[in-house]
C-alpha cells in the first residue's frame, strides 16, 4: 500500500499471497434476489469473486450493485439465492460475521467515529470489553504494527476528523486487513478523491492484488475499469447484463451493458457570450475564511459571476474549496470581505437567507450539509422552501402530505431517482440517487445563482449528462453557475471561465476557449508560469 505521501511498495517488500495469514476465498454468489417492497433491486444474480484479481462491478445508479455487496459484506438478507465461500455453503447474520469470515466492505460514506484516533478506530469493535481506558500503547501497538507491514505513513494518535479523505480511506483498508479480511469490497471509492490521491489509491488496490487480495470495486466509471480490473461484470435494472475479462474489456460495449443505448455528450455551444455589459449576480470581494486548523484558508479571494455564465474552479483537495463551498453556503462563518448577490452586500451568510434570495447551493458533502438522511425524500425535497413564503406545502401549520408527495414524485421522475418513492427514507437510496435529490430540490426551481460543488459525484454515466445539461440550461436561462469540480473535464466542457484555486486565492484564470492545460497543472502545484494569467482581471 502506498505510503501517505504516496510512494509504493516496493517489490522488494511486498509480501506473498499469503501474508500476514490473509487468503481470500474463493466466493461464489447464486441467484441473489433483494426487494424493499415493491422494488426488486436485484434478481437472479450471480457473481464470483477470486484472490489475487480486481473484480469490477459496474453499473447506473440503482443498479443494484451496492445492494449486492451489502448482501456478501452481511448487512443485507437476500430473499433468495446462496452464497459459497470455498465450495461451502454460508448465511451472514451480520458484518461482523462477514468480516471473522474474511470479507470486509468500505463503504461510500465512511463509517469511522471522527472524534477517536486513528488507532483506536483500527482496533474499535474488535474486543467486547474495550474501553478509552485502556492503555494507550496497547491501543496504538496494533495500528503501527499494520501500518509498518503495508507500508503507510500515519500519525495513529491523529484523530480521524482531522485527515484528509484518501487518508480516511487508508484507515478504512486498514481496519480491515487488521482483521485479516482477504476480501475488501470498495463502494465507489474514488468519489470523493480528487487525481493526486486517485493515483495513490490505483498503487495501493495493485499492490494488495500482487498480495493475494481479491478485491470488488463498485464504480460506474469506465476509465477506472480500464486502469483496474482483471474482470467486469454490468448490472442493470437488478440484472446482469455482462460479464467480461479483461482481454475483452470494449468500452462501447461496457457502456450499452449500462444504459441500454449509448449516451452523447453534452453540447456546450450558445448563442450569446457573457461579455462586460452583463449584470453580475453572484461576487467575491477580498473574501476570507479560516479553516478548522489554520487562518485563511480561503485568503482575499474576489472573484465575479455574470448572468448567463459557468465559473468553474479547479484545484488540489485542501487549496480552500471545503472552506470556501461552506462559507457560500451559510454553513461556516466569513471571517473578512463580502459576499454580493445581485445587487445585495452581505459579510455574513446562512442557509435561510441564501434559499430567500434565490441561491442554489450543491454542497460537496450531501450527507454532512445537504440532506437529513432520517427523512423521507419527500421531506428532504421540501427541506429548502419552508419558511420562505412559500405555503403551497403548509396550512395552518401542518404539513399538506399530498401536495408534498406529488412534487416529490415528479420531481423524482424528472431526475431519474431510483426508486420513485416519495415516503422512503433518504438512508435506503443509493448515494447516486441521494445526490440526485439533492440536484432536484436544488435546480429544479431555476435559482438565479447556483453554487454547485462537485455536483456530478457518485453519478453515473447517464445522470452525469443530465445534471451536465440541466446545468447549462440553467445558464441560457441567465443564471450564474459556479461550479467545483475535481474533473477538468468537467470543468472546460461547461465553463466560460477557469479559474484555479491554490493556498486560497485563485493563481490562474482564463477564458475556457483560451485555457492552457499546462497553465493549469502549474497553478494546482503553485509553481504558476507565463500563460497564467491575472487572476483577478474583469472580463
Amino acid at each position: 500500500m502506498p505510503s501517505a505521501s504516496g510512494s509504493p511498495l516496493s517489490g522488494a517488500e511486498a509480501a506473498p499471497a499469503t501474508a500476514g495469514g490473509t487468503v481470500a476465498p474463493q466466493i461464489r454468489m447464486r441467484g441473489i434476489s433483494v426487494s424493499f417492497g415493491d422494488v426488486r433491486a436485484t434478481q437472479d444474480v450471480d457473481f464470483d469473486i477470486r484472490a489475487g484479481e480486481i473484480h469490477a462491478l459496474l453499473g447506473e445508479n440503482g443498479a443494484g450493485k451496492t445492494t449486492l455487496m451489502r448482501v456478501l459484506s452481511g448487512l443485507l438478507s437476500p430473499d433468495s439465492g446462496e452464497i459459497e465461500l470455498d465450495g461451502e455453503p454460508i448465511t451472514f447474520d451480520s458484518p461482523r460475521d462477514a468480516i471473522h469470515r474474511g470479507i470486509g466492505m468500505v463503504h461510500q460514506h465512511s463509517v469511522l467515529v471522527k472524534q477517536l484516533t486513528v488507532a483506536e478506530n483500527i482496533i474499535l469493535g474488535e474486543r467486547s470489553s474495550w474501553t478509552l481506558r485502556l492503555p494507550r500503547r496497547e491501543v496504538e501497538r496494533p495500528a503501527r504494527e499494520i501500518c509498518e507491514r503495508y507500508g503507510v505513513d500515519l500519525d495513529v494518535r491523529r484523530p480521524i476528523g482531522s485527515l484528509s479523505a484518501d487518508q480516511v480511506q487508508q484507515v478504512e483498508i486498514l481496519r480491515l486487513l487488521h482483521r485479516n479480511v482477504g476480501t475488501l469490497i470498495l463502494d465507489e471509492p474514488t468519489a470523493v478523491l480528487g487525481t493526486a490521491y486517485v493515483e495513490r489509491l490505483f498503487s495501493t488496490l495493485a499492490d494488495l492484488r500482487q498480495r493475494g487480495h481479491a478485491i470488488v470495486v463498485i464504480t460506474h466509471k469506465l476509465k477506472e475499469v480500464f486502469r483496474l480490473a482483471d474482470r467486469a461484470t454490468v448490472l442493470r435494472g437488478g440484472r446482469v447484463t455482462a460479464e467480461v475479462t479483461r482481454a475483452e474489456l470494449d468500452q462501447q460495449a461496457l457502456m450499452t451493458a449500462m444504459v441500454g443505448e449509448s449516451v452523447a455528450p453534452v453540447v456546450r455551444q450558445r448563442e450569446v457570450e457573457p461579455d462586460a455589459s452583463t449584470p453580475v449576480v453572484f461576487a467575491a470581494e477580498e473574501l476570507c475564511v479560516d479553516g478548522d486548523r489554520s487562518s485563511n484558508a480561503v485568503d482575499s479571494l474576489s472573484f465575479e459571476v455574470r448572468a448567463g455564465e459557468v465559473l468553474g474552479v479547479a484545484g488540489v483537495e485542501g487549496n480552500g474549496q471545503t472552506e470556501l463551498v461552506e462559507a457560500l453556503g451559510g454553513v461556516r462563518p466569513i471571517a473578512a470581505g463580502t459576499i454580493r448577490v445581485g445587487d445585495q452586500a452581505l459579510a455574513q451568510l446562512t442557509p435561510s437567507r441564501l434559499d430567500a434570495l434565490g441561491v442554489g447551493i450543491i454542497s460537496e458533502d450531501r450527507r454532512r450539509w445537504d440532506l437529513v438522511p432520517e427523512l423521507s425524500a419527500a421531506e428532504n425535497l421540501i427541506l429548502s422552501r419552508l419558511g420562505n413564503g412559500e405555503d403551497d406545502f403548509v396550512k395552518l401549520g401542518f404539513l399538506r402530505r399530498k401536495r408534498i408527495d406529488a412534487m416529490a414524485t415528479e420531481a423524482m421522475r424528472r431526475f431519474d431517482v431510483r426508486p420513485p418513492v416519495a415516503e422512503r427514507a433518504m438512508t435506503t437510496f443509493s448515494g447516486g440517487n441521494q445526490q440526485k435529490v439533492v440536484l432536484a430540490r436544488e435546480l429544479a426551481p431555476r435559482p438565479p445563482v447556483v453554487v454547485a460543488a462537485y455536483p456530478s459525484r457518485g453519478l453515473d454515466v447517464a445522470a452525469t449528462r443530465f445534471v451536465h445539461q440541466e446545468l447549462l440550461e440553467l445558464r441560457d436561462a441567465g443564471s450564474g453557475v459556479l461550479l467545483i469540480s475535481a474533473d477538468l473535464d468537467e470543468l472546460l466542457a461547461l465553463s466560460d471561465r477557469v479559474g484555479v484555486l491554490y493556498r486560497g486565492h485563485f493563481a490562474y484564470m482564463a477564458e475556457a476557449t483560451r485555457v492552457e492545460i499546462s497553465g493549469i497543472t502549474r497553478a494546482m502545484t503553485g509553481i504558476g508560469g507565463d500563460d497564467s494569467p491575472a487572476p483577478e482581471q474583469p472580463r
